[in-house]
């Protein structure tokens, strides 16, 4: 690289010479290291601070839900089911609620970002090549299981700690 800028630089006069710029994007990698660093952790934070925005959302509708449904979990305590069955059966309404809408989720902005990276490769004509972004993506995912315990533990363990006869009056 240093030779054919040198043979450049000799083909323009000397105030010609002294102009013009080259730049090795090569050697810059430094920058461009920096540049990934500082968007992995702006996408970082704006994955968390989403989440837990979706984790107040959750906790309303996973209360409401189990308030609606306190005859249901008379009956089932009635049926002889366990306390602790009861809860793993929220528990796991939550997860499937949470992991399907992350998973939808990615899905759908994978396939937005690969559409306009395609537009840009139209525009561009610069060579495609597709990046899952596995880090984001296991934050999503373990942020998901977080908000899903959270959400749906303390409200049904709250409900099926109460008696029987309780729980049918509040149901009522």
């Amino acid at each position: 690289m240093n030779a054919f800028v040198s043979e450049c630089k000799t083909k323009f006069t000397p105030p010609q010479a002294n102009a013009v710029y080259f730049q090795d994007q090569f050697e810059e990698g430094d920058t461009l290291t920096v540049v990934l660093l500082i968007l992995d952790t702006i996408f970082g934070v704006i994955i968390i601070i989403t989440m837990i925005l979706c984790l107040f959302s959750l906790c309303s509708s996973m209360s409401a839900n189990l308030l609606d449904q306190t005859k249901e979990i008379g009956i089932l305590r009635a049926m002889g089911f366990t306390q602790s069955r009861i809860t793993m059966l929220y528990l796991y309404e939550a997860f499937v609620l949470v992991v399907a809408s992350s998973l939808l989720g990615v899905m759908i902005g994978v396939i937005v970002a690969f559409t306009m990276t395609l537009q840009r490769v139209v525009f561009t004509g610069i060579p495609i090549f597709f990046f899952f972004p596995w880090t984001q993506f296991c934050i999503i995912m373990v942020m998901s299981f977080f908000c899903a315990f959270i959400s749906s533990y303390g409200p049904a363990k709250q409900l099926v700690r109460q008696d029987i006869a309780a729980i049918f009056r509040q149901g009522a």
